[in-house]
């Protein structure tokens, strides 16, 4: 086949553009997802029209997840945010949510917000905690390294089960996630690889805690 001369163009002038690009915006979320999906198994799916580029995976053995970002609308404006999410079957109900205190959080404390303390100050301080079961959830957090994991993940964002929304129950069982989102598209590989280790701590925790169950929810997110 031959190739003619204004193609080999067509081409350079592409990969001039493309190394241009790198060089002032830095990687693009495909290189570094498409990186990211060979480095824990999974499979980069390019964005189409209007659905969203993502990165499928698989939480330990049996947990589906994905890694996408939803915009939120803000007035004129929308607001990216980069999620992890993961599904599985909860024998019980049980849901937390753990973000980083703010300016706010001792007036939401002095007004009687639920804030549930663990017993390390350090750890109490810095985040705010919420859950249908304080007992469970200080369980569950017991873990000193688990505990370090949510430090190191969360410099901002939140980490959270709650019901998955789009799944009826099966059966006497519910379908739960753990989702961690923060503000913004996350381009740092390493970074989003601390979330998939903080995302298989948190799940064998769950699991130990006899809330989730060690088999594959059949649902997709």
């Amino acid at each position: 086949m031959v190739t003619l001369d204004y193609q080999h163009r067509d081409n350079r002038r592409r990969d001039a553009w493309a190394q241009f690009r790198r060089s002032v915006f830095g990687p693009s979320r495909a290189d570094v997802w498409g990186a990211f999906a060979r480095q824990v198994g999974g499979t980069y799916v390019p964005g189409r029209w209007l659905a969203s580029q993502k990165v499928l995976l698989t939480i330990g053995d049996c947990w589906p997840a994905v890694l996408d970002v939803h915009h939120v609308s803000a007035g004129e404006s929308s607001e990216s945010y980069t999620r992890l999410r993961c599904v599985f079957s909860s024998r019980n109900g049980f849901h937390f949510s753990v973000q980083r205190s703010n300016l706010l959080t001792p007036v939401a404390r002095w007004m009687g917000f639920q804030n549930i303390d663990i017993g390390d100050n350090a750890f109490d301080e810095s985040f705010v905690l919420k859950s249908n079961s304080p007992a469970q959830v200080r369980r569950l957090l017991a873990d000193q390294s688990l505990r370090r994991r949510i430090s190191a993940t969360l410099p901002r964002g939140k980490l959270a089960v709650e019901a998955f929304r789009k799944a009826p129950r099966h059966g006497s069982h519910r379908i739960d996630e753990l989702r961690l989102e923060t503000r913004g598209v996350i381009k740092d590989i390493a970074r989003l690889q601390r979330w998939v280790e903080t995302f298989s701590a948190v799940m064998t925790t769950l699991v130990a805690e006899r809330v989730a169950e060690t088999r594959d929810p059949l649902v997709r997110l």
